[in-house]
């Protein structure tokens, strides 16, 4: 009976030393996350578009979003803190147009965040990569 007394104390006594650390009152952070659809814009028979869309002042960007129909992708990156960006093209291959439209996911009450991208210099590559492999 004393070995359950024993251990039963050093239950309580390990909690009374171990619960205030966890409880500091403090509130949780609170994470908000949101997506934004920039405006449809259409794409011609071999054309490149690049097209943007932006958070709300207080957000900042963590993803983006691709709605490119049957166009293809060439780069989807963030360009600023609030910013996404994304580049689609159409290879003419079928004579129609096709609707493309960039979309961006924000979160607010985060810090610390850091998301990475393509830099403008890789951007401008593909662009040009795809540009001289669709030459007519």
């Amino acid at each position: 009976m004393k070995k359950f007394a024993l251990i039963g104390t050093l239950v309580v006594a390990c909690a009374v030393l171990v619960i205030p650390q966890f409880s500091t009152g403090a509130t949780p952070a609170k994470l908000s996350i949101s997506d934004y659809r920039g405006p449809l814009k259409m794409v011609g028979p071999g054309a490149l578009a690049t097209m943007t869309a932006r958070c709300p002042k207080g957000r900042v960007a963590i993803a983006g979003q691709e709605l490119n129909g049957a166009n293809f992708s060439i780069y989807s990156a963030k360009v600023s803190p609030r910013t996404w960006e994304i580049a689609v093209a159409n290879d003419g291959s079928d004579g129609k147009s096709y609707e493309s439209a960039v979309g961006v996911v924000c979160a607010r009450g985060v810090s610390k965040v850091k998301v990475s991208s393509a830099s403008l210099t890789e951007r401008h590559a593909l662009v040009k990569a795809w540009k001289a492999e669709h030459r007519r």
